[in-house]
């Protein structure tokens, strides 16, 4: 079935394939037919005549109203096509029509009498003489067809009828991706949050740059409307009708509920970095240089700081009945408010102090720079033991003095439980800027880079679908073994079920593998990590450039690439560093047909190839960014990245010579990745939900999902139907049959 249509001529084969098989039961009771299609049963149907069969998957055959004249039965019957490919067309241009025959009957099973079909035509499907109808168009994905009358004779005498048809029709890749399937959806944001405030466990809002405000429901986060899209660091407030954000060039606004006000008198130039409140008529606002403004239930003033202070407060909070108040900052700073003055206190430290809790009373505990922990009983601040490594904190929270929780730098979590600090083991490693501690019983969140949002039940972490961090690379061995990475420390890995967080040591960018058991990833400052199967294992180099991809053409072979041309090589034990003259470019992609034929590409139309011995500059005829090559063999290969305003770059070679080809018909927009099972299974992933496929003759698009907007950023494949693309907001989809 990979053969043009036959003529129309009766008892015609009639070539196409098979989109669905239905089974059609009109009832004629009363004379007033009703007809309907759904999915035909199993017992009867070849596999071999089957290429797609699922009514409301593949197809959706739907019938009109029905009418009866004499005992000629008419019905309209209109075809959407629920298939990520146009239905009709070999290659998206040339009209092929899609054509519905009838397989089975019709067969009476209500009644007496012989039902007969007036077809279009008579051809062979899968078997000789079935009739057929016509649908002379194109129907191009998620597009229903014009209707098509279809007409058969019924005696009176029938009451109930049934008979089977199939749907067949051209497309343009017979064994490509004909559905996506979302494995993971994007997040709500890949801002980052600053600052978390929680009114109750089902009542929780965090703030974080661009504006972002989120609020947590007690089942879902979602975001809300934002009156700014100036950083927000820090939120704080006293019920669900009354949130206060403050934010760079010191933005203030009140939420009540249903809208923002925004505050701006006095007038604050620098950023506000903290906020808190003792009640709605009493509340704090800090930030650089020195800010101290206060709330005084209508208006905002601006509050003198001690004499000649004019450091950079971080972080403000004081008793719950607001007689005294703190503020922290750069270098160890601590103030203190008392009787309406603010004053110097004694610090016990110099780093930074970025975070500030209080149980209400007379405790507070102040964190920072190198793990630091301060804390005040009311005489004094003194240094805790914080845990041995732990990096940066930069907030912290709790539900009295026997469990706090401190965040910080590259998944930092410490717990406090009344008696020392310990590590909490996190399988991320994104900086951590938020926490709301939900006590022995409840939820503990933790706020992060790039909008990851993870929960912690007191025993296990889990990564909410709401986290929007994007993912920069995603390789796969089997459908029950797929790995995604980023840049910011979340590791992602798919069994076939669920998702998983992973800490692999390193924030990965590029991941690649050989098998199950033999994984790498590269960081962005010459480090790297690898997985045997059962854990993963840091390595580092002595540089601070980061990689952008790997290849090998075995376990002992491969190939990372990444700033100022720099290229690095395995040999099954050790990773050591290449010279190569051919360009000074950053590399983006790599790949190779061979030990001996390998291909990286990079910025302004970089092209190199390895011969075994070295690396020689290829002509690429582009100054465009390439951000990745790949291929099927020596003589197929692609490299694709960015074009102009409207279209992405894709270049060919064919094995010959030093020069590549521009590929016409290029995609809509800037192209990230490409993937190829063959040479008639193509494919390439970009921005704007772009998917773009060449089937051995013609580029075509591949619709994505409605809602798939942002950057696709990494494709990979393990068969032609098979396809795994990922990109911003975490968002990882597969293409299927």
């Amino acid at each position: 079935m990979l053969t043009p249509h036959a003529s129309l001529a009766p008892h015609a084969t009639v070539s196409g394939h098979t989109v669905a098989t239905l089974l059609c039961v009109a009832n004629m009771t009363g004379r007033r037919p009703v007809v309907k299609c759904g999915p035909a049963p199993k017992a009867g149907v070849r596999a071999t005549d089957v290429v797609f069969g699922r009514q409301n998957i593949d197809v959706t055959l739907t019938a009109g109203v029905a009418g009866i004249s004499g005992d000629t039965l008419s019905v309209p019957f209109t075809i959407t096509n629920l298939l990520v490919q146009a239905l009709g067309t070999p290659d998206g241009t040339t009209n092929s029509k899609v054509r519905v025959f009838v397989n089975s009957g019709p067969s009476v099973v209500g009644g007496t009498g012989v039902v007969t079909v007036i077809p279009d035509s008579i051809g062979t499907f899968t078997d000789f003489n079935q009739p057929y109808y016509i649908y002379n168009q194109i129907i191009q994905p998620q597009a229903t067809s014009s209707p098509r009358t279809w007409m058969l004779v019924v005696p009176a005498t029938v009451t109930q009828f049934y008979f089977g048809v199939e749907v067949s029709a051209m497309i343009i890749s017979p064994g490509g991706i004909n559905h996506w399937t979302t494995l993971r959806p994007a997040g709500i944001t890949f801002q980052s949050y600053q600052s978390a405030w929680v009114n109750t466990p089902s009542d929780i809002y965090t703030a974080g740059l661009f504006g972002t405000v989120v609020h947590y429901n007690g089942t879902a986060w979602s975001l809300l409307a934002s009156p700014t899209t100036l950083p927000l660091f820090g939120i704080y407030g006293f019920s669900s009708t009354n949130v206060w954000i403050v934010g760079g060039s010191g933005f203030r606004a009140q939420w009540n509920g249903t809208g923002w006000t925004q505050f701006n008198s006095p007038t604050a130039n620098d950023s506000l970095n903290g906020i808190w409140g003792s009640s709605a008529a009493n509340v704090y606002a800090v930030g650089q240089a020195a800010t101290i403004l206060h709330f005084t239930g209508t208006s905002w003033a601006v509050e003198t700081p001690p004499a000649g202070f004019t450091t950079t407060l971080k972080a403000v909070w004081g008793t719950s009945d607001g007689t005294t108040v703190y503020a922290v900052g750069v270098g160890g700073t601590i103030i203190v408010r008392q009787a309406g003055v603010w004053s110097t206190v004694t610090s016990p430290t110099t780093s930074d102090l970025r975070g500030l809790w209080g149980t209400g009373g007379a405790d507070f505990y102040a964190v920072g720079l190198s793990g630091k922990i301060a804390h005040t009983s009311g005489t004094g601040w003194t240094l805790m033991t914080s845990p041995s490594g732990t990096a940066g904190l930069r907030e912290v929270s709790g539900n009295g003095n026997s469990d706090i929780y401190a965040v910080g730098d590259n998944g930092g979590v410490v717990h406090f439980n009344g008696i020392a600090w310990s590590t909490v083991p996190t399988p991320f490693l994104q900086s951590v800027y938020a926490v709301v501690d939900g006590g022995a019983t409840g939820t503990t969140w933790a706020l992060a880079q790039n909008g990851a949002v993870m929960s912690y039940n007191g025993s296990a972490w889990t990564l909410d679908p709401s986290s929007g961090m994007p993912i920069y690379s995603i390789w796969a061995s089997s459908t029950t073994d797929v790995w995604a990475a980023g840049v910011t420390g979340v590791l992602l890995h798919y069994n076939g079920t669920a998702w998983s967080m992973i800490n692999p040591m390193v924030a990965l960018r590029p991941i690649w593998g050989t098998s199950p058991t033999n994984v790498i990833g590269f960081g962005s400052t010459g480090n790297y990590s690898g997985f045997n199967g059962s854990a993963w294992t840091r390595g580092t180099f002595a540089t601070a450039l980061g990689f952008y991809d790997i290849w090998g053409s075995s376990a002992t072979n491969a190939y990372v690439v990444g700033d100022t041309g720099n290229v690095l090589q395995y040999n099954g034990s050790t990773w050591s560093q290449i010279t190569q003259g051919a360009t000074s470019n950053t590399l983006n992609g790599v790949w190779g047909s061979s030990a001996t034929n390998v291909f990286a590409v990079g910025n302004a139309g970089a092209i190199i190839r390895f011969n075994g011995a070295a690396w020689s500059a290829m002509t690429s005829g582009s100054t465009k960014t390439l951000n990745s090559v790949y291929g099927v063999d020596s003589t197929h290969i692609l490299a694709v990245g960015n074009g102009s305003a409207t279209t992405g770059t894709v270049l060919s070679y064919t094995g010959t010579g030093s020069t590549w080809t521009n590929v016409s018909g290029s995609a809509p927009h800037n192209l990230r990745g490409v993937w190829a099972a063959d040479t008639a299974h193509v494919y390439a992933a970009g921005d704007v939900g772009t998917v773009w496929a060449f089937n051995g003759s013609v580029w075509y698009s591949i619709p994505t999902p409605t809602a798939v907007t942002g950057v696709l950023r990494s494709i990979f494949g393990t068969a032609a139907n098979n396809v795994y693309v990922a990109g911003d907001g975490g968002l990882v989809m597969v293409g299927g049959p």
